[in-house]
Order: C-alpha cells, then sequence, then structure tokens
C-alpha cells in the first residue's frame, strides 16, 4: 500500500540480500550476528534501538522533541549495555530462583 502510494519504503533487517532488503527502497543493515541460543533475541533488541534512534532523529526534526529529551534518550540508549552487562552478571541468582520455582 505504502509504495503504491508513492512513499520511500525502508526496512531494518539483520541479514544483507534478505527478502526485506531486496523489497525495499533502502533500510538500515543491523549486522547483529548469527542467533545462537534464542531464536531472533539479538537481532529484535538492534530492530528497537534502530527504531529508537529513527524516532530521536525524526523527533529532532520535526522538532516535536526538546533538546533535553533528546539528550535525555540518548543517555539512556548508552547506558544500556552496562545495564544489560549487570543483568548477564546476575545469571547465577537467576537459574538458583528458576530451580526454587520449578521444586
Amino acid at each position: 500500500l505504502a509504495r503504491a502510494a508513492g512513499c520511500l519504503c525502508l526496512g531494518i533487517c539483520n541479514t544483507v540480500g534478505s527478502s526485506i532488503a531486496r523489497e525495499t527502497d533502502g533500510g538500515v543493515y543491523l549486522h547483529a550476528g548469527p542467533e545462537i541460543g534464542v531464536a531472533s533475541t539479538k537481532a529484535f533488541s538492534a530492530q528497537l534501538v534502530a527504531l529508537t534512534l529513527i524516532a530521536l532523529k525524526l523527533g529532532k526534526e520535526r522538532e516535536t522533541l526538546s533538546p533535553e529529551e533528546l539528550s535525555a534518550n540518548l543517555g539512556a540508549m548508552l547506558a544500556l549495555p552496562d545495564q544489560l552487562r549487570c543483568v548477564l552478571e546476575q545469571k547465577g541468582t537467576v537459574f538458583e530462583m528458576a530451580k526454587v520455582l520449578i521444586s
């Protein structure tokens, strides 16, 4: 529908040459790497980050996002790696809690 209406179609995908990449006018390649454990976790997380950055850019360009809001949101995104690292460091505790819940 969008293309028929003359709109530019952008895709966000993890793999160069994917059907999304072929069917869109342009886009963002995530390069999140192959999934090993849980299917699509890395790609999904990377998509959320890419979409958030696009939304922040649009908010800035349209002047619907104040400089303070932009700065706060970018700061929160920069803090994500450390926050994720902190969560992952607690996997032993989470595993022990899961064992208690299962029994």
